[in-house]
């Protein structure tokens, strides 16, 4: 079999075994260094800005950020606002070692919920532990700036010396205001949108599977056709 064929066939083969994404919509603010980054480890964030109706069905599949920190555990969550001010977490991600300062991008890579996107689903975050605490010593690791248009965040971090409640699956967060007492995780909190542009972004994304087996084999059998006439006509 001559090498164009066999290049030609392994082509074929990679672009019918490999998923396709249908739509795919990322929300989120430009990943920039803001110049600026929070005192807080073990506070959970909310990004406001829902992802479109349009991306409803599809699955939340990564996100981006811009650390100006290094250092803390960074938990992605996903969020729905079935009543208004409520955030209920939904979906649970895998947890990131934040070692290195500048853009970078990870998986969702769901470990508890789900990530399917609804009407009201919403990105969001746990940046730290929550024995980890506040005070000047302590430190979030996005960078964010207070200039310009973009999706602003909503904090639920300490009332007191404690961080946020524990993330749990249907853990509520009420944006209500400050002290609105701790619900599943049991720790009393503040609640408050912050007028701060973090650099984060989220995507969502319609993955379709992989072909049936019959296409490829349909696919493999018309190169291999093609390559027996060519040795009859040489």
């Amino acid at each position: 079999m001559s090498s164009v064929y066999r290049r030609w066939i392994v082509v074929a083969v990679a672009a019918l075994t490999m998923a396709s994404a249908a739509h795919a919509s990322t929300i989120g603010n430009p990943l920039i260094s803001g110049g600026q980054s929070d005192t807080c480890n073990g506070c959970t964030f909310v990004l406001l800005q829902a992802f479109p109706v349009a991306d409803a069905g599809e699955n939340v599949v990564s996100y981006s950020l811009f650390a100006a920190n290094a250092g803390n555990p960074f938990t992605p969550l996903i969020f729905t606002e079935a009543t208004p001010g409520i955030f209920t977490v939904i979906g649970i991600g895998t947890t990131q070692n934040i070692i290195t300062l500048g853009a970078q991008g990870y998986s969702f890579g769901l470990t508890n919920g789900s990530s399917l996107v609804g009407s009201t689903t919403f990105f969001g975050y746990r940046d730290g532990t929550v024995s980890a605490g506040t005070g000047p010593t302590a430190h979030d690791t996005i960078s964010f700036g207070n200039a310009g248009a973009g999706a602003q965040i909503r904090y639920f971090g300490a009332a007191g010396p404690a961080p946020s409640p524990n993330i749990v699956l249907g853990e509520m967060f009420n944006s209500g205001g400050s002290d609105v007492g701790g619900l599943l995780g049991g720790v009393p909190y503040t609640s408050l949108q912050l007028p701060r542009i973090y650099s984060l972004q989220a995507t969502a994304a319609a993955v379709s599977g992989a072909p049936e087996p019959s296409a490829i084999f349909l696919m493999l059998g018309g190169a291999i056709m093609l390559w027996i006439v060519r040795r009859k006509l040489a």
